[in-house]
Formats: C-alpha cells, sequence, structure tokens
C-alpha cells in the first residue's frame, strides 16, 4: 500500500458548503428542472423566466443544458424565445470554445488520462450524449456542440455528418443575443413569454438588474437561481421569498438595492422565485474532505501539510475543520499516515496569518515594507495592474 504526502506545504481551500452534505444530482434530473420551469413559467403562464447567472461555468453550463434540452424537444423552439443578456460571459464562452479545441486529455508520452479531467469533455457527459470519449470522432462531435451552444453559431460539419445520431440533428442555436437591454425593454421584449439568461448570478449587479426591475411584479414571472447567493444580497433576499406565502410578502419591510440608487420592495413582488439543483460551482463538506484527503485505488495521499479555510461562514469553517481533523484522525489510526495535516481558520474578518511567524493576527496587516520586496507590497502592485487592465478593457 502506497501512502504519501504532497509535495505542496500549503493548500487553501474554500468552506462555503463546509457545513452542509448535498445529494448528488445528474444532469438528466437538472435538465427536468429546467423544462418543468419552462413549462410552468412561459408555456402556461406566458410569463418570464429569468435566470440570473455568473459568468464563469454557470452560464457555460446552462446554455449547454438548455441547447441539449432544445434538441430533444424541437417544439420549443418556435414557443420559448430565448434571450442572452451576459457581456463578460460571452467573452468567457469564446474562451472556453478556443480552449476546449485545443485540451490534451492525455499525457502526450504516457498516453495515461490526465488528472484533471476537463468537465465538459468527462466520459460522463459525453455517455449523457450518446457518445464515447476514447473516440476521436465523438470528442470533435461534442467540441462541435459545445460551439453551437456556447456561441450561438451554426452546426459545423462534425454535427452534418452525425447522421448515426439523433440529437446531432437538432443540435442548433437556440438564443439570440440583446444588444441595447434598455431599449429592447422599451419596444416590449419582455411583453410575451420568453426565457432570459443575463449576467449578475446575486442580482447586485450585471444586466440582471435591469429585467429584475421590470418584471418583479408581474405574477407570471419566474426568477431561477441556478446557484448560491449570499443572504446580505439581492439574490439572497430573493430565494426567502422562494417558501414564503404570499399574503406574508405583503408584512415585509425590507427592500432590494441596485446600483442606480432605485429599491423595489419586497412587499410589492409578485413573481415566483425558485432555484434550482445541480449548478453549484460550490463542494459539499463530503468532497472537500475527498479533495483534501484523496483515496486513488490503495493510495492514500494528503493534498498539502497545512489547509487554510476561507470563502464561507464561521459555522461552516467550524464544521469543515471538525469533518477534516475527523478524516485525518482514521488515517493515522490506520496507518495511512504518520502525522495529521495542519488545518488554519480565521477567528474573524479581521484574522490574518503571517507565513513567516507561523501565526494568525487581528487588526491591520503589516506595514509594507520600504524595498517593495513584502507579499503585500506584490498584492497591491497586481491590484493596480489588474485595475489597470480592467480600464483597458473597459476602454475598448
Amino acid at each position: 500500500m502506497k501512502n504519501t504526502r504532497s509535495a505542496l506545504r500549503y493548500a487553501v481551500v474554500e468552506s462555503t458548503y463546509g457545513a452542509r452534505k448535498r445529494a448528488p444530482v445528474s444532469r438528466a434530473e437538472r435538465l427536468d428542472a429546467l423544462q418543468r420551469r419552462i413549462e410552468e413559467t412561459v408555456l402556461r403562464k406566458k410569463g418570464v423566466l429569468l435566470i440570473p447567472a455568473f459568468a464563469i461555468e454557470r452560464t457555460q453550463q446552462l446554455l449547454f443544458d438548455l441547447t441539449q434540452l432544445f434538441a430533444l424537444r424541437p417544439e420549443l423552439r418556435a414557443k420559448v424565445p430565448v434571450f442572452f443578456d451576459a457581456p463578460m460571459a460571452s467573452k468567457v464562452n469564446s474562451i472556453y470554445v478556443e480552449r476546449i479545441g485545443t485540451l490534451e486529455l492525455y499525457n502526450t508520452k504516457s498516453q495515461s488520462p490526465l488528472k484533471v479531467k476537463p468537465l465538459w469533455l468527462s466520459r460522463g457527459l459525453l455517455a449523457d450524449l450518446g457518445l464515447d470519449r476514447d473516440n476521436p470522432e465523438h470528442l470533435e462531435l461534442v467540441r462541435a456542440m459545445f460551439k453551437v451552444a456556447l456561441l450561438g453559431s451554426e452546426p459545423d460539419g462534425a454535427l452534418q455528418r452525425a447522421h448515426w445520431l439523433p440529437l446531432a440533428g437538432a443540435w442548433k442555436p437556440i438564443w439570440s443575443r440583446v444588444e441595447h437591454r434598455k431599449q429592447a425593454i422599451a419596444r416590449g421584449m419582455l411583453d410575451g413569454p420568453c426565457l432570459v439568461i443575463a449576467s449578475g448570478g446575486m442580482c447586485d449587479g450585471g444586466t440582471s438588474t435591469e429585467y429584475l426591475k421590470a418584471i418583479l411584479g408581474r405574477a407570471s414571472s419566474t426568477i431561477l437561481f441556478p446557484g448560491y447567493c449570499s443572504p446580505s444580497t439581492n439574490g439572497g433576499r430573493l430565494l426567502k421569498l422562494e417558501t414564503l406565502p404570499a399574503v406574508h410578502r405583503r408584512l415585509l419591510t425590507d427592500t432590494l438595492r441596485f446600483s442606480d440608487g432605485s429599491e423595489f420592495l419586497l412587499s410589492d413582488i409578485n413573481a415566483d422565485v425558485a432555484a434550482v439543483a445541480g449548478y453549484s460551482g460550490h463542494a459539499d463538506q463530503g468532497k472537500l474532505v475527498d479533495w483534501c484527503f484523496e483515496t486513488l485505488g490503495e493510495r492514500h495521499e494528503v493534498s498539502a501539510d497545512i489547509f487554510f479555510l476561507g470563502h464561507g461562514s464561521n459555522e461552516a469553517r467550524q464544521a469543515l475543520t471538525v469533518a477534516l481533523r475527523g478524516r485525518a484522525r482514521d488515517w493515522v489510526e490506520s496507518g495511512f499516515i504518520t502525522s495529521a495535516p495542519t488545518i488554519e481558520s480565521p477567528e474573524n474578518q479581521d484574522s490574518w496569518y503571517d507565513l513567516e511567524q507561523a501565526r494568525w493576527f487581528s487588526g491591520p496587516r503589516a506595514p509594507l515594507a520600504a524595498n517593495g520586496d513584502s507579499v503585500f507590497a506584490q498584492v497591491e502592485q497586481l491590484r493596480a495592474e489588474n485595475l489597470r487592465l480592467r480600464q483597458l478593457l473597459e476602454a475598448r
């Protein structure tokens, strides 16, 4: 039995769902959930189904799933107009398509599978589509499907040649890009039934805010969240209404606050609010622990010597700490490892860790070194460079 310790000294681990254990949701279940919401809101109530989505990963998953759903049910194409309004996600889509076209799945020397498996070329996804990842033609086909779903481009040769796959013939672009949303909304874009995917997953910013203002008062509309929203955000406030009866909504005094200074009373919201499972980009407690303590056949490996827990509430970090220490204790007792890794977690939001002194501090960080060689000086330089690049991109 081979038991190893990673070469990594440190690993920073998120803990968003560090206190949760979730049942897995398959892609088939995700598609069913999307179909039910489309049927209920767009087809039955003739309303607007708004999906606020994060630009990275979430938008790509949604566009791919919706394209597959429309391929399975071609009649939806004529009944459900789909509008896509997410400028940053559009740029990310182009990067995804370009990268997935050149991504290697196997080590070029040993031909063994690479440890990090691309989500969009996984065996599970290809099996869902009736394809085999070990078949080069099938890989070319799924890359072509990905391009149609994310870029809205017409099917290319790979899809046109795949007569043996019924899904390929129905795999077509389903969405229209919104170029000038305010004008489009003013001209009646949201007057009829439709589905809108917009940026700003937590609804504090992004294009989703413009659509929210237009449809929150409509009982025929639904805001569907495909991921986590912090309780303090507009999305978090909306999700609290998901199971709240309409009569109780009228007693609420809180408001949604938008970046332009406008507000919308929660008591005036008539639209349905719902969440769809299976799109979260955050691992639950079990997956986080399994990542830190990885079992590969008979080999047991700890990912790092020291784990820093972040990106989660105090409750989530504490629960994950307990779970990690429990796994470490089990592995030591079983002889898989000789000593347990260190688990570090901040006590509060003002806490910071000094790697040189190996201890936590609270309050203001240490002053920047005059020679600019400190970690903090480098971070400040990176922030300044990031701001400069963002300004250049916005100027374009």
